[in-house]
């Protein structure tokens, strides 16, 4: 039953926040900070771009996990990030981060799914770049 009172008090609290216009300001202010931080903490051991707010891993030719590693060359990049109110994840060559940002293969409602779903696309189908720019 404790949980339960738990739910409902939350329940109260949104709805509380809802109707009141500062509450709710500062709760939609505060959402992009918080969506960081739970994408952050679902995705330990990858790297935290803070200037994009992007988690990502680094992959060599052979498809090897070189995160961490400045001495081997990277050539594709999995990555997450909050966008809009979603968690949008990707997988590109390294070489396109510096045109496209992060190219987004879709989008998901929490952070874990979309971790998973990052890690399911194959290196392989990344976009390369005469497809991205129809060449």
């Amino acid at each position: 039953m404790a949980s339960i009172s738990g739910v409902d008090k939350a329940i109260r609290a949104a709805r509380d926040t809802r109707d009141d216009p500062e509450r709710l300001a500062l709760a939609l202010a505060m959402r992009p900070a918080i969506m960081l931080a739970a994408l952050i903490a679902a995705a330990p051991g990858w790297r935290v771009e803070p200037e994009t707010g992007t988690v990502a891993r680094y992959y060599d030719a052979g498809g090897s996990d070189v995160t961490g590693r400045p001495d081997v060359t990277a050539l594709f990049r999995r990555a997450v990030r909050v966008d809009l109110g979603a968690y949008v994840w990707g997988v590109a060559p390294v070489d396109l981060i510096p045109k496209q940002g992060v190219v987004i293969a879709g989008e998901a409602d929490n952070p874990a799914d979309a971790i998973r779903r990052v890690l399911a696309t194959p290196l392989e189908g990344a976009p390369a770049e005469e497809r991205l720019h129809g060449q």
